[in-house]
Parts: C-alpha cells; structure tokens; sequence
C-alpha cells in the first residue's frame, strides 16, 4: 500500500527533514519518491479543497505553505496510511501523544503542524498528483 506525505516549512526551518524521514524508515515505509519543490495558491487551493477558501485556518495554511519549499514523499508499506497517520499524531501538535512526530516536535498552531498525510489510498494518489504536477508549482 502506498500513501503520500508533505513536511512542511515549519518542520524544515527547525532542521527536522533528517529525523521524520528516520522514523519512517524505522518503521519499515520505503520511499519510492521525493522531491522538494515550492507550491502556489492553485496548489493550496486544490489541495485544501475541503477546507473553506474563506475561513481564516486556509488563509493561515496558504501563508505557511508558499513561501518555503514543500518536500512532498511517496511512501510504501504494509497498512501505510494507517502506520503513518498513528505515526504523525494529532493535528493539533499541542495535543498529539509523546511518541509522535507532532507529539515529539511539535509547538505550533494547526496551520504549522510539521506534517501532512492522507488519510486514505486514494486521496494519497490524488495529493501526489497534484504536488509532482509542475503546473501547480509557485
């Protein structure tokens, strides 16, 4: 099973690109694709496309996410989607358990929460679509 994973700006201003990469090694996720690149509103917008376009949290996450590169991963493993959202925490850094990415690193607001991952196979291979199609690059 594959998913699909950003480390966001946050995570790699604070230098933590080495150490989330680690952990899903550890956990036995192979990379099968990696690439840094800088995303545009059309991008957040796509990507977002649940959230309101009007509400405050989308305008907070479109000014985290388009100024700093986005490092977008496909990874593989057994129940993928699955390791990986336990593997990350909560949304909400401030409330993800000890043990998890957000748990372990994380400080900030919702907006600036390290780290994405779909949560299901199917949205993993339409987010990857969308961050490796050079059209919605900034």
């Amino acid at each position: 099973m594959q998913t699909f994973v950003i480390i966001k700006p946050d995570a790699i201003k604070r230098g933590l690109i080495g150490e989330i990469i680690k952990r899903f090694e550890q956990k036995g996720l192979t990379i099968l694709r990696i690439e840094q690149r800088l995303k545009s509103r059309v991008w957040c917008a796509l990507h977002y496309s649940n959230e309101s376009l009007q509400s405050e949290v989308y305008h907070r996450l479109v000014a985290s996410m388009i100024h700093v590169p986005l490092i977008g991963i496909v990874l593989e493993g057994e129940k993928a989607v699955t390791v990986l959202r336990r593997m990350i925490g909560a949304t909400d850094s401030t409330q993800a358990w000890p043990g998890t990415i957000r748990g372990d690193f994380g400080t900030l607001p919702v907006h600036e929460n390290l780290i994405h991952a779909a949560d299901t196979e199917e949205l993993a291979k339409q987010e990857a679509m969308y961050f490796f199609d050079s059209r919605t690059d900034g």
